[in-house]
């Protein structure tokens, strides 16, 4: 599946999960918009061997460590979850009733990673 980057500054409406209804293209779109602005070089994919087993992927140009950690957003009837691999480390974040909730979140990870990672100013006054 290509790589789509997201640079539009507004949030698509949030697609219905119904228990029956896997990850599909609507879901992953409205994470990689609520993100771009925050991490606009990560890459946010959809990987689907099977209907029941999609897995949205969010992680860093190259899958980086150093740049942050890779996340994993997959559903579990009408729940949502996320989780993270950092280095050896996996770990789960939380689960979530709504796509929404999960965006959430992730724009705080990633707002709080960015500012850990922001070059620090060299100048001398």
């Amino acid at each position: 599946m290509p790589i789509e980057k997201i640079t539009s500054r507004t949030t698509p409406r949030q697609p219905r999960l119904s228990p029956l209804e896997p990850l599909g293209p609507d879901h992953r779109s409205y994470l990689a918009a609520a993100v771009a602005d925050i991490v606009p070089d990560w890459t946010v994919d959809l990987h689907a061997e099977g209907r029941a087993d999609a897995t949205i992927t969010i992680m860093p140009e190259d899958g980086d460590d150093d740049l942050g950690p890779t996340l994993f957003v997959h559903c579990d009837g009408d729940t949502f979850h996320l989780d993270q691999l950092h280095g050896d480390a996996f770990s789960n974040l939380g689960a979530f009733g709504a796509l929404s909730d999960v965006a959430h979140v992730l724009r705080g990870r990633l707002g709080c990673l960015r500012l850990l990672l922001m070059p620090v100013s060299r100048t001398l006054h």
